[in-house]
């Protein structure tokens, strides 16, 4: 397996948010998502990775914030975390 991550700075408290993608699969998943950040979803449908899951490593706002809303946008993702 190949695993990218790609890096995105948000500016909720500038929040580091990051996407996961196993390069052979195509099959990816979000970490911490503190807010939507529409580049990050364009990112994802550009590269035609399929969102799994979103992972939040606490419970903080500027990690958990964006969840309902990446949920409306891509379906059937499951949400793991604290």
């Amino acid at each position: 397996m190949v695993l990218y991550v790609r890096h995105f700075r948000l500016t909720c408290e500038l929040a580091n948010s990051y996407v996961a993608c196993d390069g052979a699969t195509g099959e990816a998943w979000l970490v911490d998502v503190g807010e939507v950040s529409e580049r990050l979803v364009e990112w994802v449908r550009h590269t035609g990775a399929r969102l799994k899951a979103i992972f939040i490593t606490h419970s903080h706002y500027d990690h958990n914030a964006g969840v309902a809303a990446y949920l409306e946008r891509f379906s059937g993702v499951t949400v793991y975390g604290g």
